[in-house]
C-alpha cells in the first residue's frame, strides 16, 4: 500500500526536454554573419571565456566580445513524439519501480514567499526562463491523468513535499506499515533536508531514509567530488553555503571565498545539532563582526546585522514541515541553548 508523492515540476520539464530539440542561433551585430550552435556553453565555454569563441578569438587580432552577438534560442517539437505516452511511460515506470499502489504530486507556479523574503540576491534570478513548448500540455496531462496537486499558500511544490513527507514519516514511525509510507520522488536537494523516504530517480535504486541530524558526505569522481547530504545536517548546509541554483549565498556581501570545500569543514565534524549551529552562528559573526548596509537586488537600501542575514537565509533555504510554519533561525538557536550573543 506505499504511497508515491512526485515533485511534478522535475517531471514536467524532464519529459518537455525530451520531446524537443533545442539549439541556438548566435548572429554577429555588425556583420550579419550567423553560427550555429547546440547551446551557450558549446558558443561561449561554462565560464563565458571558452568554447568556440575563444577558439575563434585566439586567431584574431582584435578578438570578438560575447556582446557583439545576439542569441537567438530555437525549439522545435520532436516529429512522431508522443508527449503523453513519454510522460505515462515516465511516471508509471517509477511507481511500479517502488511497487507504490497509489500515487500523487505537485506542482508549482508563479512566485512565493521566498522571493519577498530574498534582498542580497533574486531569489532564483539566475535561471534560464526558456520553458519546453509543451510545458502547459503535460501540465494538463498530470492534472488529468496523475493526480496533480497544485501548490497553494504562497508555497512551492518543494514546501508541500515537504509537508507531506513530514507528516506521513511521524505516522510511519509509529505503526511501521506500509500502508503509512509515502516515498517522496525528487531530484532537488532540499528534498534531502526533510524526515521521510526519498527516491531520486536520477542516482538511487532503492529509496533512501532520511531521519534525524543526518550528516554531510562527497559524492561523484575523485577529481571533481559533489558536496551532499541529509537530514538536518543537509539544512544547515545549505544555511551557510548557500545554493547557486536558487541563488542566495550567505557570504555574498564579503569578499570571503566560501565554498563546498570550506563548508565540509565547517560541519562535517559536527555531532549534535548545537555544535553546528555553534559553527553556523561563529561563521556569520566572522562575516559580519559589524551591521552592513547594502543595496538589495532591486534597488532599496537596506541595513542588516550577522542575524539578519542568517535569517534570511534560513527561510530561503528551510522547507515548511507543516502549514502555517513560521519556524525561525533565532527562535530555533535559543531553544537549544546555542550562544549568539
Amino acid at each position: 500500500m506505499t504511497k508515491v508523492l512526485f515533485d511534478y515540476d522535475s517531471i514536467k520539464y524532464a519529459v518537455g526536454y525530451a520531446c524537443e530539440e533545442r539549439h541556438i542561433i548566435c548572429t554577429h551585430v555588425n556583420n550579419g554573419g550567423q553560427l550555429r550552435f547546440a547551446n551557450r556553453t558549446e558558443f561561449y565555454g561554462a565560464n563565458r571565456k571558452g568554447g568556440w569563441l575563444a577558439e575563434f578569438n585566439a586567431e584574431r587580432d582584435s578578438p570578438h566580445g560575447i556582446e557583439e552577438y545576439t542569441i537567438e534560442d530555437v525549439q522545435t517539437l520532436k516529429q512522431f513524439t508522443s508527449v503523453k505516452a513519454i510522460l505515462d511511460a515516465k511516471v508509471n515506470g517509477i511507481v511500479k519501480h517502488l511497487q507504490g499502489k497509489e500515487y500523487y504530486g505537485y506542482i508549482g507556479r508563479g512566485e512565493v514567499f521566498r522571493h519577498k523574503v530574498a534582498t542580497i540576491m533574486q531569489y532564483k534570478g539566475n535561471r534560464n526562463n526558456l520553458k519546453p513548448l509543451a510545458i502547459n500540455m503535460i501540465e494538463d496531462l498530470l492534472f488529468e491523468h496523475h493526480n496533480a496537486k497544485l501548490a497553494t499558500d504562497n508555497l512551492e511544490a518543494d514546501d508541500w513535499l515537504s509537508i507531506d513527507s513530514f507528516t506521513a514519516f511521524k505516522e510511519w514511525n509509529k505503526t511501521k506499515s506500509q500502508k503509512d509510507r509515502l516515498i517522496v520522488v525528487a531530484e532537488d536537494k532540499d528534498a534531502r533536508q526533510t524526515e521521510g523516504h526519498l527516491f531520486n530517480p536520477n542516482d538511487m535504486i532503492l529509496p533512501m531514509t532520511i531521519k534525524g541530524l543526518g550528516k554531510l558526505e562527497w559524492k561523484g569522481t575523485t577529481s571533481k567530488p559533489t558536496l551532499t547530504g541529509h537530514g538536518r545536517m543537509w539544512l544547515y548546509a545549505q544555511i551557510v553555503n548557500g545554493d547557486a541554483a536558487d541563488n542566495y549565498k550567505p557570504s555574498a556581501l564579503t569578499k570571503a571565498r566560501f565554498g563546498d570545500v570550506a563548508c565540509y569543514k565547517l560541519l562535517a565534524g559536527c555531532k549534535t545539532d548545537v555544535e553546528a549551529l555553534t559553527a553556523v552562528v561563529e561563521q556569520y559573526k566572522a562575516w559580519y563582526p559589524s551591521p552592513v548596509t547594502y543595496t538589495s537586488w532591486d534597488g532599496k537600501e537596506m541595513t542588516k546585522d550577522w542575524l539578519g542575514i542568517a535569517e534570511e537565509m534560513w527561510q530561503l533555504a528551510y522547507m515548511k514541515r507543516w502549514v502555517g510554519d513560521d519556524t525561525m533561525f533565532s527562535k530555533v538557536i535559543e531553544k537549544l541553548g546555542v550562544n549568539y550573543e
